[in-house]
């Protein structure tokens, strides 16, 4: 993840995906564990490949040491940044279910959660569904320049119910710079 992270914060550095309205999306796959300390992993030499019944296959390398308070800096510091979890496995723990769930918290994210591998799809596409129907709403509508106008805008999300209000105001003669935070 933290090797993630610094991927996005690269982009953006490059003006990539660094506009006013964008959004950075990661998507983490785990089963609440540390996995990787069957080898040291701290010499960036050291690299090679795994292989799960010829189904799965993956290549690593090492990294520096990282906390998991790390992490959740790196990810504070990136408010574009969206981290959602998706944790997988029949045996996670709390411990590990309660930093999934607070890693996706902390970039205003989404945790998902499911047993086995049999519904990975089905939460992919939760994931999906999440960011690709982030969206832009307009609405015009003659105001009165001399008068200061309140507004609030309300959101819902349809599978989990969670809601949110925003109030703000403005001018009909205020600069659309000036409405922008």
């Amino acid at each position: 993840m933290h090797y993630g992270i610094g991927v996005h914060e690269g982009l953006y550095d490059q003006g990539i995906a660094a506009g006013q309205r964008d959004q950075q999306v990661m998507v983490v796959f785990s089963d609440g564990d540390d996995n990787h300390s069957f080898f040291d992993n701290r010499d960036p030499s050291f690299s090679g490949t795994g292989n799960l019944n010829n189904l799965l296959f993956w290549n690593y390398t090492g990294y520096a040491n990282t906390t998991l308070d790390d992490i959740k800096t790196r990810i504070m510091a990136n408010p574009d940044l969206r981290v959602y979890v998706i944790a997988f496995g029949d045996n996670i723990g709390e411990e590990g279910r309660i930093h999934l769930r607070e890693i996706a918290q902390l970039s205003r994210a989404q945790y998902f959660s499911g047993g086995g591998g049999d519904n990975l799809g089905q939460l992919f596409n939760s994931v999906k569904r999440e960011f690709i129907t982030m969206q832009t709403l307009g609405v015009e509508t003659p105001l009165d320049p001399a008068l200061a106008h309140n507004f609030s805008l309300r959101t819902e999300h349809l599978a989990s119910g969670a809601q949110g209000t925003y109030d703000f105001g403005l001018t009909a003669n205020q600069a659309v710079e000036a409405c922008v935070e």
